[in-house]
């Protein structure tokens, strides 16, 4: 899965890039390589938006959540 990530209003540590990595790598069985997902991170004050687009197939699927962290964000999404 071919995974790019982007932020707004914020930077995006190494660290958070890779766990993004571990954490779609999961999904690699529902989808084949043609993949593509979009990552997309939102500060606005104390709120972390993760949103996330998976295009495959000609089908999308989206999840978007907000918490006080972004990783409890990413987590939400994922699941």
């Amino acid at each position: 899965m071919n995974i790019t990530i982007k932020s707004r209003k914020t930077t995006v540590k190494d660290s958070f890039k890779e766990r993004v990595q571990k954490k779609l790598s999961k999904l690699d069985r529902f989808f084949d390589e043609t993949a593509e997902a979009v990552v997309t991170v939102t500060n606005e004050g104390e709120r972390e938006t993760v949103e996330i687009t998976v295009r495959a197939a000609g089908m999308n699927f989206r999840a978007e959540k907000t918490t006080n962290d972004r990783m409890d964000s990413l987590e939400a999404v994922v699941d």
